[in-house]
């Protein structure tokens, strides 16, 4: 969206690889987990969906400290510890 046509063409012409690597960034980045997100969805109570929910940030921000190193600041651990006190609340 951000490219020219002529440029995104050529792009496919010197790398012919270009279109099978996106069908597949596509498909295993978005595609597959939101058909698992869905269907994990529809196996639990709402309540409980509601809940899992709200651990996705957690997740996230572990993930990224841990994975990623990002630091691990006084904010973050402020909005994890109010996330997971809020949750404690509405188990």
């Amino acid at each position: 969206l951000v490219a020219s046509p002529s440029k995104v063409i050529s792009a496919f012409s010197i790398y012919p690889a270009v279109p099978v690597f996106a069908v597949c960034l596509v498909l295993i980045g978005t595609v597959l987990p939101f058909v698992f997100y869905t269907k994990g969805l529809a196996e639990v109570e709402s309540g409980k969906a509601a809940i899992l929910a709200c651990m996705e940030p957690v997740s996230a921000a572990l993930i990224g400290v841990i994975v990623f190193g990002e630091p691990m600041t006084m904010s973050v651990v402020t909005g994890l510890v109010c996330i997971l006190a809020a949750v404690y609340i509405l188990r």
